[in-house]
């Protein structure tokens, strides 16, 4: 009418913050109209919305449609949900036939894919969770010919498997006469497959960095994780003796419906046993001490190749052989020395001074 109109975006707030109340009532614009939002429906999303929060992995792509939902990608992941179940779920036909069952296990909500759903069974993630479904992984070498890298891109499963099958192909295997013959590779088989599932299991889904493997030969092995530790995790203080820091482990998942998944796929132990893991491995004299380089966004987890007790360390310790057997009665067994080599390693430098001290 020969006026001026104004027109104001409001942007949707987010699933984890809905929903503001004026005057204590909610309200949804449908076309011209507010209307209120019941008290039911209010129950029904504070249920959700705490479940998102805890839980990053059900966010909507809404950019995707259920379309792109594969249905032999979902059941392959039935048939292994189903492996040890007496009343397992049946595989289904079509997207529309499974729809119970996506809504079920958080794969869709509000007509439109989850984050979840998507690394599961979704097609060109590459294009719709871009960086959510990635790790690039490269070889450093000081020979420039050595050198590999591989961007990889797809569903969560297929990610796991192909960045440990990358790690395999560009580490160091041995061969002992053990049983007829067995192949002995520089890091523990079981300590790489855990630090990668763990990696993408644990993974900040807000962020849109991506997980990162980096290999330098006879050297290293460094995995780095977009997240960090909570700050429960995190013991740090100054003592008399040093800087002490400490990370302590916990079973709480960071994002529990994909751990829970990966269960089904034998790809997540659940019981927060992956620091303790490096550790072990120590104790076992396969891998010198492991270290993490912590920034604001990132974790990076460095494997060193090698052993704790090593021929420095032998060496080192035989030149106390005499005192030692005058103090402790006798000289140290095998597994006396990696215990001891592992405290005073530099790496837990604040260890061997308590133990200097005491």
């Amino acid at each position: 009418l020969d006026g001026r109109i104004a027109i104001v975006y409001v942007e949707e707030l987010p699933d984890d913050i809905k929903f503001v109340f004026y005057e204590g009532k909610a309200y949804k614009r449908y076309i011209t109209g507010d209307h209120e939002i019941n008290k039911a429906e209010i129950e029904e999303y504070e249920e959700l919305k705490q479940e998102l929060i805890s839980a990053r992995e059900l966010s909507l792509v809404k950019e995707a449609d259920l379309n792109l939902l594969n249905i032999d990608k979902l059941n392959q992941y039935i048939i292994r949900f189903n492996k040890g179940k007496k009343n397992g779920e049946t595989l289904k036909a079509n997207l529309e036939n499974a729809r119970p069952f996506l809504e079920r296990k958080k794969f869709v909500r509000e007509n439109h894919p989850t984050l979840l759903g998507m690394l599961v069974c979704g097609d060109y993630v590459e294009d719709y969770i871009p960086r959510k479904c990635e790790v690039d992984c490269y070889v450093k070498s000081p020979i420039a010919v050595a050198q590999n890298k591989q961007i990889l891109q797809d569903n969560v499963i297929n990610l796991i498997e192909d960045s440990i099958s990358f790690i395999f192909k560009n580490i160091q295997v041995g061969v002992i006469y053990a049983k007829g013959g067995t192949a002995i590779p520089e890091y523990p088989e079981d300590l790489i497959r855990e630090t990668v599932n763990n990696a993408i299991a644990h993974r900040n889904y807000q962020t849109d960095r991506f997980v990162v493997i980096e290999i330098k030969p006879n050297e290293s092995l460094m995995i780095q994780n977009p997240g960090m530790f909570g700050r429960t995790q995190r013991v740090h203080f100054d003592s008399d003796l040093g800087k002490i820091r400490r990370i302590l482990p916990i079973q709480i998942a960071r994002n529990p419906k994909l751990a829970d998944l990966l269960k089904s796929f034998d790809r997540w132990e659940g019981i927060g046993k992956g620091l303790a893991s490096l550790t072990d491995a120590c104790i076992d004299n396969t891998i010198d001490v492991p270290y993490y380089v912590l920034t604001a966004e990132e974790v990076k987890l460095f494997i060193p190749k090698g052993k704790v007790y090593d021929e420095t360390m032998e060496i080192w310790l035989s030149s106390f052989s005499n005192y030692i057997i005058k103090k402790y009665g006798r000289a140290l067994n095998e597994d006396e020395k990696i215990m001891l080599s592992f405290f005073i390693n530099p790496k837990n430098s604040i260890v061997w001074k308590i133990i200097l001290f005491f």
